[in-house]
Order: structure tokens, then sequence, then C-alpha cells
């Protein structure tokens, strides 16, 4: 009578293990479930917000070509100035234009902005000349009188 009193005992604990163990394996699977579907609505979520970044990014983009390239209505490039080595380029620069144009030569020092040259320095060519100006009027002003200006020619600029 104790054997099967013991018997039916043991059958009821693993009886009641067994439903326990696929209780908690029926609860992983549902939790791992709902983990996959939360990850999944997540990676959806980023990729909109990624789709919507990258549009985002290429106007940007865009919109700096845009103001890069308004930006350079506001430049000359002069070819041809012969180096010399520790010279204040703008000076310079603002010494021909003012040759060239001795009536704005006053106005010179606040328009030119910025002078640089362009590229390394090698001993065998000249490198071209930037300058930026203040005003896109003196700008204009300076581009007309230079192009068929003698003193220009006579520097080979």
């Amino acid at each position: 009578m104790l054997k099967r009193a013991w018997r039916s005992y043991t059958r009821r604990a693993e009886t009641f293990l067994q439903i326990e163990v696929t209780t908690n394996i029926s609860q992983s699977a549902i939790d791992r479930r709902n983990a996959v579907h939360t990850a999944g609505a997540r990676v959806k979520d980023l990729e909109i917000q990624n789709d919507n970044l990258r549009k985002e990014n290429c106007d940007l983009k865009e919109r700096i070509r845009e103001q890069e390239r308004y930006r350079t209505r506001w430049c000359l490039c002069i070819k041809g100035i012969e180096e010399r080595k520790d010279e204040d380029i703008r000076s310079r620069v603002i010494q021909t234009l003012g040759k060239t144009a001795p009536d704005l030569e006053s106005k010179m020092e606040e328009v030119v902005d910025i002078v640089h040259q362009l590229g390394k320095r090698m001993d065998s060519r000249n490198r071209n000349v930037i300058m930026l100006f203040a005003q896109r009027w003196m700008k204009e002003e300076i581009w007309r009188r230079t192009k068929d200006s003698p003193i220009c020619k006579a520097e080979g600029i």
C-alpha cells in the first residue's frame, strides 16, 4: 500500500513538474515572440527615420552646393602673379587693383576681404590667386576694368 501511494505521489509530482516546465517554456516562447515583434517594430521605425535623415542630408548638401556656387560669384581669380618669398599677397593684389582702377583705390582695403593663393607652392610655376570681395558690385566693376586693362597685360595677369 505504501508502494502504491508512493508511486501515485511520484506520478503526480512528475506530472506537476512536466506541467510547470511546459508552462515555463510556453511563457518563455511568448516572451521571445513579443520581444521579436517589438524589435521588428523598432527596426521599421528606425528604417523610416533613417530614410528621412538621408533625404534631409541630401537636401542640406544641395543647399550647401547652391550657397558655395553663389559665394563664388563674389570671387575673382588672378592668374600669372609672380610669387615672391615671404610676401603679403593681399597688399600686392590691392596695389595692382589700385593701379587698374585709381578712383576705387581708397575703397580697396575695405572691399577686398580675403586674398590667398591656391594649391601648393612649386618652384616651376606661379599659383593662382583668389580674392573674395565684401561687395559684389565692386567685384563686378573690378572685373570690367581689368579685362582689357593695359596694366594687367603689362604685368602678365
